[in-house]
């Protein structure tokens, strides 16, 4: 795996199955542009794990952390034309992280004694192999991608509210968790995951599709300052959000409706 040390949503990272794509994918990394027009500081390299993609969402107060929700990803793969592999993080299953597995927690300490994280809003990234979590990335901040909205349905805890008045010095109130469940978000950027969608819904009488702006198709340089936005954020189809009693049952249909992908070119811009 190559990736940004600063990029974001999946821009620039890219799968090397073999040594020829090397510097296929290297030349794509000079010539994609980041967020607000730079380019990038730096790469990594890192080594492929094939395993289960998890985030945890809390809040940390005089250095002690607490988890509010456990979501697990839903990342796609796809093949550009020259035949390298990148990655989309297209959906979420959320659940309450108010009882969380040992290893989960004590990585969670870990991660926030390693990088100082004392007070307010942070999220983790990590893949679990083998029921060992391998961190990936940490944020300290609020998660994007409608996270912050699936905190509050899942717990029914303010998760941006909690975070600011930690940030204004206040004490970290009791927090009290709603009853377990799980709320799912699926972004659709392909038609066929569209109707896929669309036919499970009406079959089965549960979830909504909640649409995206209808923004215009856009043609766009890859040296403009908005490439990396309208290619990782725009072009959503539509979120289908489902909720269920546990997390298991909305992967298994979140993951039929990314089955229904089709190869597509150089970038997703406005895929539809």
């Amino acid at each position: 795996m190559i990736k940004p040390v600063d990029g974001g949503g999946g821009l620039g990272i890219w799968l090397i199955e073999e040594k020829s794509q090397l510097s296929v994918v290297v030349n794509k990394l000079i010539n994609t542009v980041n967020y607000g027009g730079r380019g990038f500081s730096g790469f990594i390299v890192e080594c492929w794990l094939a395993g289960d993609e998890y985030s945890l969402q809390g809040v940390v107060h005089n250095g002690v952390p607490q988890a509010l929700t456990c979501c697990q990803k839903v990342v796609e793969q796809h093949r550009d034309k020259e035949g390298a592999i990148g990655f989309y993080e297209s959906g979420h299953v959320a659940s309450s992280a108010e009882i969380l597995p040992p290893s989960f927690s004590r990585m969670m300490t870990f991660c926030c004694e390693t990088f100082g994280y004392r007070q307010g809003a942070f999220h983790i990234d990590f893949i679990v192999v083998e029921g060992v979590p391998h961190f990936l990335e940490m944020g300290f901040r609020l998660s994007g991608m409608g996270v912050v909205n699936l905190v509050q349905e899942v717990t029914g805890i303010n998760w941006a509210e909690v975070s600011f008045r930690l940030e204004a010095g206040e004490p970290l109130s009791k927090l009290v968790f709603a009853p377990p469940r799980a709320v799912g978000q699926l972004r659709l950027r392909q038609p066929l995951q569209l109707r896929a969608a669309e036919n499970w819904i009406a079959e089965h009488q549960q979830g909504a599709l909640l649409p995206s702006l209808n923004l215009p198709a856009l043609n766009v340089s890859q040296r403009s300052s908005l490439y990396a936005d309208l290619t990782r954020h725009a072009g959503i189809l539509a979120t289908f959000r489902l909720a269920a009693n546990g997390r298991d049952d909305i992967l298994a249909i979140f993951k039929q409706m990314t089955a229904q992908s089709v190869k597509v070119g150089s970038d997703m811009l406005c895929a539809g």
